[in-house]
Parts: structure tokens; sequence; C-alpha cells
């Protein structure tokens, strides 16, 4: 459904949510008004546009041809434009920034204008003010703002402990509540990736939420790496983590840090210092001994803690298999102590056939057989769990040879995009020769293999 309406030279246009195409009428209008919804085009040639109130302008072209000869104005905390295909670095060097106003002023990015990753491209919106009011309770009817970043325990919580039955959540945050203070008990995350998100809370939190954090939410892709290193954006990659904390946050690339083995009160106070986080892994291979090496009891005693960082949180990932057996133990321990778990992490190398075969050079037929064998374990573990898989370490194990590391990312990158219940995976360098990313600081032919598709969203 959509409505045109043209008066002297300008042109007003109102777009219902989920229209994929607008066609502009034969006019001499000048001047565009985005007032509502969420409006699609490639792009806008020779106009004025302004986007009001908590509309949003999504145009799909490159650089050179989103805005020719075309100025945005974004007018209120809530007007978005949305540049899903102008990466970072070629909105830096295309001076796109200088066609865009912010309430009738030359942007200024961390001045009057934010400028985020929005998959492979950016958003722009304004800089929101210390006050902004990313999420609002209803109590009784009254309506409570609650601002970004804080975690909100409590009588603290605005509107109060045990208080709100409803919400409205900003476009672009997530919230996070649970039934107790530490962040245990009933908990759940809501996010409003595409449109603010208004709802009332499931019956086991309806009045019953003692614990609340909102956040900005990070517009990431699938393809992830396990370490760090200069060229990740090189490689189009949108997300980083290095089994830590240390790594520094950035609004460029989403870091997820790792509690690894321990998760201890100075811990979470640091995770929750981070800005721009939105995910924690918990544990990594706590069934090695020569990892984190922790019972699934003793996992399930210090996943607790993490629960208190208020982001979204992963399973411990288990070495290949073991979310089976260790990983069932920790589900179940957590299931009997009402933890919320948000997705499933797990590693693969295809040890299963390996062991036996030790075969390190593979045929065409026998890539596509390892494939499958890597799909049945992430569609088994969805079977088990029906939570998202994030696949946080892989590759074609370090013992074969790069070029069976290339041909299997070539086979293995598209299944791992199309899968509708795989959410990230991160490949694991075997920084052994075969299948390393680097070589004397130039990118090799492994890395364009898994850098060989545009990746899709994180999160649908």
């Amino acid at each position: 459904m959509k409505c045109l309406i043209t008066s002297g030279r300008t042109f007003v246009l109102f777009v219902l949510l989920g229209l994929s195409a607008v066609s502009y009428a034969k006019s001499s209008a000048e001047r565009l008004v985005v007032k509502s919804g969420l409006v699609r085009q490639s792009g806008v040639s020779n106009r004025r546009i302004v986007v009001k109130d908590n509309a949003a302008l999504l145009l799909s072209g490159d650089a050179e041809r989103v805005l020719p000869m075309s100025t945005v104005t974004l007018s209120g905390e809530d007007a978005w434009l949305l540049l899903p295909n102008v990466s970072m670095r070629e909105w830096r060097d295309s001076g796109l920034q200088e066609r865009i106003l912010i309430d009738g002023r030359p942007m200024a990015e961390d001045d009057n204008a934010l400028v985020r990753n929005y998959y492979n491209g950016v958003y722009v919106r304004p800089l929101p003010s210390a006050r902004y009011a990313a999420a609002e309770l209803f109590v009784h009817g009254k309506r409570y703002p609650v601002v970004a970043d804080s975690v909100w325990t409590g009588d603290r919580i605005p509107g109060g402990d045990n208080a709100f039955d409803r919400f409205v959540l900003r476009r672009g945050y997530m919230m996070v509540v649970a039934e107790n203070e530490d962040g245990t008990g009933a908990g759940r995350v809501y996010i409003a990736a595409e449109q603010e998100l208004e709802a009332e809370l499931d019956a086991s939190l309806s009045k019953r939420v003692s614990f609340v954090r909102v956040l900005p939410w990070n517009y990431a892709t699938k393809r992830g790496i396990g370490g760090n290193f200069a060229q990740k954006e090189e490689l189009g990659l949108s997300w980083f983590y290095t089994w830590g904390v240390s790594d520094l946050e950035s609004p460029r690339i989403d870091y997820v840090p790792m509690c690894w083995s321990r998760c201890d009160e100075a811990l979470v106070r640091r995770i929750v210092a981070k800005p721009f986080l939105t995910h924690v892994l918990s544990f990594n291979e706590p069934d090695g001994k020569d990892q984190a090496n922790l019972s699934p009891q003793q996992a399930v005693d210090r996943y607790a803690r993490i629960l208190k960082t208020g982001l979204r949180v992963g399973s411990p990932a288990c070495t290949e298999g073991r979310w089976k057996t260790w990983l069932a133990e920790f589900m179940k321990g957590c299931q009997q102590r009402g933890y919320r778990v948000d997705f499933i992490a797990i590693h693969w190398y295809d040890w299963g056939n390996w062991i036996p075969m030790k075969n390190p050079s593979l045929t065409d037929r026998q890539i596509d057989q390892m494939v499958a064998r890597f799909k049945k374990d992430i569609d088994d573990c969805y079977a088990k769990y029906r939570l998202p898989i994030w696949i946080t370490e892989f590759n074609a194990n370090k013992n074969r040879l790069t070029d069976v590391q290339i041909r299997f990312l070539e086979k293995a990158i598209p299944m791992l995009e199309a899968h509708p219940h795989v959410e990230r995976y991160a490949y694991f360098q075997p920084f052994g020769g075969n299948g390393d990313f680097l070589r004397n600081g130039t990118l090799t032919e492994v890395a364009r293999a898994y850098d060989g598709q545009p990746s899709t969203a994180a999160l649908r």
C-alpha cells in the first residue's frame, strides 16, 4: 500500500514497511519527504530528501549510484539512512557524508551523527542524546523511558521492580530482561533490528522482571574469524573473537569477548564496561584438559555470572562432537536452574574422518562428502537443542594440504551462508602452513576462498 501526494514542488511519500520498491511519479518535484515506515530504492537522483520521525530510507545501490546530485536530511533522533552496499571503506572514500545533513546542519561523525556497520554496508542516524529513550516500559499504562547501556536491577528499573508488562524498543536496539537481579531465572532477549518493536512480555516475565539492559544492536553478517589481524576489513569480516576479553572493541567491527574458563565479578565488570558489545561467548573446550577443563557442573556454576553482563550468551564450545555428551549435561543443568542460553557454539575439524583415514589430499567427491559431514553435524546439533548455531572454530583439518582447505571453503561457505540455523561462523587458521590466511603479510588464496561470496545477515 502506498500514497503519493504532490503539492507544488514538494513530493511527500508515505510507504508502509515491507514494500520492496517505490516508483516515482512523473513530477518536477525536487523535494521528497519520507515520513513513515521503510522506503527502499536503489538510488535517488536530483532530489532533496528529508527523512523524518521514525522513518528510514534504504538505498541499495553502490557508492556512486545511491545519491547522485541529491542530499538527505535526517530530521529527528529516529530517522535513519541505510546503505547496505556501501562498505565502510567506500563510505570513507566516497564523499557521501558531504551530502547528508542532520537537522539541517552538515553531518559530523560522532558529533551529531552515528555511522555504523549495516551488514556489508553502513547506516547513518543522528547521534542520540544522553537522555534518548532507547526503550519505554509500560506500568499501568504509563510509559517509563530507559536509556541504553546501563544495567537496571530491582527498584532502579524505571517504573519499579516486578512492574512492567509491555514495552516499546526502538529500531537498532536489543533488550535483555530476566526474573532475578543477577540476570538468572526466566529471561529473554528482544531485538528490534529493522523496525521498532512494541510487545507484551512473555507470561513467565510479565510483572516479574528484576533485570533490564538495553544496548545498541550490531548489524553483523555470519562470517567472522577467530583471532585478530589488520586485514579483517579487507577480508570482508564483520565480527571476530580472540578467546578472551582484552581486545579493543570498535564500532566498525563486532567484537565478541569470551570468558574462556572463568567468570568472576571483576571479569563481568570488564565486559559490562566495554561499549559496542552485544554478545559474549562462555567457555572454550571445557571438556579438554589442555583447555578450560571444567566439569559440566562447574561450568553451570560459573555460567551464572556471565548472565550478569546483560548480553546474548553462547554455550560453552566443546571439542568436536562433544556437544552430544558434555554439552548435554551442561544444558540439563542450565534448564534445571532456569538459566538462559541464547545460542550453541561448536567446533568442527573432521577428526572423525581424519583419524581413521589420515589422507592429506582429497578428491572433489571426498570434499563434497566432508562438507556433507560438516552439515550433518550442524543439523544434528540443531535438532537436539533447537537454538541458533555458531561454529567458532572449523577448518578442513590442520593435517590436510592447503589445496584441500581452499576447495573445502569454496563448498563449505555457500552451505554455511544458506543454512537457516547457522547464525555465525569463524574459520580457525591451522598456523602450520596448511590453510593460513596470511603469507608475509599478504592475504592468501585460502583467505580469498573464505571471502568468496558476500556474507548474509547473522540474525534474520
